[in-house]
């Protein structure tokens, strides 16, 4: 008999799984899995479950959890049962106080079914064994990956994962299943951690969404791109996170949240679309949001008369010349006469007199403006 069991072992194998253990030899009898959530930046819950393969009448089991001790965070580690987590087919199983007696272990002793009490698992019944908090007196050691596996060897310290059992609907007689060698007629529990399973604790809170508001439209004028917009990250922490952001796609831009939102400038009129990189959690878009246009720009101009009708007059006549500035916009004109080229009056009146132009000479006004809005050159 004993003979059988090891070629078969040696046939099949250690059948593995990914963050679960197995039975493994002629039949795979029962699986042990885990899977764990991570409530509070403190506290993390753990839940054993075990699958029946074949017809079995389950009788109890042990486990070892297993984590990694960077997310301590100089902490004290306890654990405790979460009560009504177990399947009620097991209302007779006493749970027993977890223990720590090691660091990133949790022991959970052995907890056994009489063969009276234990439960027949029809294959592919599966029973929740129970939830185990782990709680920390400290947070979690930030964005801290537990790393969890299952205890697979006997190891001083810690308590290796087993389950107990007995033929489908009879009481007797009961076998231990683990992960060391079998006992003649008793099946090996086969298992890895080379993929433990992660989880990750404290981490930030993601934002749910980006939102812009508190649109401001480029003023006074058009072209002038100084639009700005209120950005708000929508389930953002109230912290002063460090963030990039890029607008309508171009370069990356660092910005520091305030009460979950920040402030982008230098928009030009029309519609944009903000897209923000939050740490832990990758990009972020906004809607489309439109800034208004300001003032359209207006064109100052100048004309030039003179006091003479028909422009043509004698050598030695005074002549009176009249400078009309328009689209001042508010400001105020400085004008500037000038004969062939020559500046020869400058200043706030618009009117310029000569009585010593020659034939062929050429009259000039320029302004300048000072104050005014959303005037081109």
């Amino acid at each position: 008999m004993k003979k059988t069991i090891k070629n078969s072992v040696l046939k099949f194998g250690l059948v593995l799984f990914l963050m679960m253990l197995s039975i493994s030899g002629r039949a795979q009898s029962y699986t042990m899995s885990m899977s764990a959530t991570a409530l509070t930046d403190r506290t993390m819950d753990v839940t054993l479950r075990v699958t029946a393969n074949t017809n079995q009448r389950f009788g109890g089991y042990s486990a070892g959890i297993n984590f990694s001790t960077s997310i301590i965070n100089g902490g004290t580690i306890s654990a405790a049962y979460v009560a009504n987590s177990k399947s009620p087919e097991l209302t007779n199983m006493v749970i027993p106080t977890p223990g720590v007696a090691t660091a990133g272990h949790v022991r959970i002793s052995l907890q056994a079914l009489s063969g009276a009490n234990g439960v027949d698992m029809a294959q592919g019944t599966t029973l929740i064994l129970g939830t185990y908090r782990i709680t920390n007196t400290v947070a979690w050691t930030t964005s801290g990956n537990a790393s969890l596996w299952l205890q697979n060897v006997v190891a001083t310290g810690r308590t290796n994962s087993a389950v107990n059992g007995y033929p489908f609907g009879a009481t007797s007689p009961a076998a231990t299943y683990t992960t060391t060698a079998p006992t003649a007629g008793a099946l090996a529990l086969g298992y890895t951690s080379a993929s433990p399973l992660s989880l990750v604790l404290n981490a930030p809170s993601c934002p749910t969404a980006v939102a812009a508001s508190n649109l401001v439209a480029e003023s006074p004028c058009v072209g002038s791109a100084n639009g700005s917009a209120l950005i708000t990250l929508i389930g953002a922490p109230n912290n002063s996170a460090a963030i990039t952001y890029k607008v309508d796609n171009g370069a990356d831009q660092n910005a520091t949240l305030s009460g979950g939102a920040f402030t982008v400038s230098g928009l030009s009129a029309g519609s944009h679309t903000v897209t923000v990189t939050y740490p832990t959690c990758g990009a972020l878009t906004t809607s489309s949001f439109t800034i208004g246009a300001g003032t359209a720009l207006v064109t100052p101009g100048v004309s030039l008369t003179s006091s003479d009708a028909d422009n043509t007059f004698a050598y030695g006549t005074g002549v009176t010349f009249a400078a009309s500035a328009s689209n001042l916009s508010g400001g105020t004109a400085t004008y500037t006469f000038t004969v062939n080229g020559q500046t020869v009056q400058s200043g706030s009146s618009n009117t310029y007199t000569s009585s010593t132009l020659a034939n062929g000479n050429q009259v000039r006004a320029s302004i300048s403006i000072s104050g005014g809005s959303c005037l081109t050159a």
